[in-house]
């Protein structure tokens, strides 16, 4: 009977041993069951934020695409206002040297105006004295004809 009682004391131990064994092998699956919940959602958060990315790098590119496409506008727009101001530029640049050409032209023959006068002042001058020396004879031949 001691034996027995002796056998089932180390059977009750063992049970023992094996209960704690199985706690623990619990214990230790519910520990790999939650990293595994912890992993699921770690997945699941990275996939929901790759998802996100994704969504914004799409929005980036037709931001992008948008942005690209106004600056080729506006490229073309101060293409054809610099083209403008050039062609402006070069109209006035003509035009300035057209009124600088006249000016001249103008001024040369305002030289030779004046000179052409001063020359008529002077015939006119000479033709006065001529005229009051006729004049001067006039009388004298009136005076001997009276």
């Amino acid at each position: 009977v001691e034996v027995l009682e002796e056998e089932k004391a180390g059977l009750a131990a063992k049970a023992l041993e094996l209960e704690d064994q199985l706690a623990d092998a619990r214990s230790f699956s519910d520990m790999l069951e939650a990293e595994k919940e912890a992993a699921d959602d770690a997945r699941d958060e990275a996939a929901r934020r790759a998802d996100e990315l994704t969504a914004a790098k799409e929005e980036l590119a037709e931001r992008l695409h948008e942005v690209d496409a106004e600056l080729s506008s506006v490229r073309i727009e101060l293409k054809r206002v610099v083209d403008g101001e050039v062609s402006q530029r070069a109209r006035a640049d003509a035009a300035e040297a057209a009124a600088a050409s006249a000016k001249a032209e103008a001024e040369s023959k305002l030289r030779l105006a004046e000179e052409g006068l001063a020359g008529t002042v002077a015939e006119l001058a000479g033709t006065k004295a001529k005229l009051a020396a006729v004049e001067g004879e006039l009388s004298a031949k009136a005076v001997t004809l009276d």
